[in-house]
């Protein structure tokens, strides 16, 4: 019986080592379930700081192309702006374009009939034969040189100069000394255009026997007057002695 209980007390000690070993495997088993938890903790801080900073990039993105959008729709309406203003220069230039091709219709209008249709010249009461010298102041003083205008024409023509520059060839040795009156008269344009283009065609004429030397600056007298009837506009070429 002494042996016997002698055997059975290695039990205890089998049972403490036993013992010893799942506390040990417990105790690693709580570190490695803390170790675990911290981890995750730590993982889970870092997943909460990137899901953060993802946000974060999205809303400075989200800024970012709020922004652009922004600048965009300046830019459009800016674009718009030039269109627009494109758009009105273009119509500004179509009503330059249209005030330039009006002045050329109207220029064209008072010039080409001038060239096309020669100027009637004519010399109204023809010239008596000259015998001697008392007879040049009748002859020069008493004739009268009408020329007759198209409407709108305001110029003589290479034509019509050269007709006058003929007629008043035959005159030239009598004409110094005189007086050269131009009596311009009015068509049938309106009664301020009439005596604006009354004048110029006075004018004209004017320049046209200085540039031939048939008369001094001096001694040409211009008169502009309405015409009685409806004829076209003519003017009336006198030389008189004073």
């Amino acid at each position: 019986m002494a042996d016997s209980n002698r055997e059975m007390n290695y039990w205890p000690g089998f049972v403490d080592a036993l013992s010893n070993v799942v506390l040990t495997l417990v105790f690693v088993l709580v570190v490695f379930v803390f170790a675990l938890l911290i981890t995750s903790s730590k993982m889970q801080q870092k997943t909460v700081q990137m899901v953060e900073q993802r946000l974060e990039q999205e809303h400075t993105s989200f800024a970012k192309l709020s922004e652009v959008e922004a600048k965009l729709a300046e830019t459009q309406k800016a674009r718009d702006k030039l269109a627009a203003d494109l758009a009105d220069l273009r119509a500004v230039n179509q009503r330059l374009e249209a005030f330039r091709q009006s002045v050329r219709d109207k220029e064209a209008a008072s010039t080409p009939s001038v060239v096309e249709k020669p100027l009637d010249l004519k010399n109204a009461a023809p010239a008596k034969p000259v015998d001697g010298a008392t007879d040049s102041a009748e002859i020069v003083g008493g004739n009268v040189i009408i020329i007759t205008y198209p409407r709108a024409a305001v110029m003589l023509n290479d034509t019509s100069r050269a007709q006058l520059t003929k007629l008043l060839e035959t005159y030239r040795a009598r004409l110094p000394g005189t007086i050269a009156t131009i009596d311009s008269v009015m068509g049938l344009e309106t009664y301020s255009e009439g005596r604006r283009m009354a004048y110029y065609r006075a004018l004209d004429l004017r320049n046209f026997l200085l540039e031939k030397k048939y008369a001094g600056s001096q001694s040409i007298k211009i008169t502009t007057k309405q015409g009685k009837g409806q004829g076209d506009a003519r003017i009336e070429l006198r030389f008189v002695r004073p």
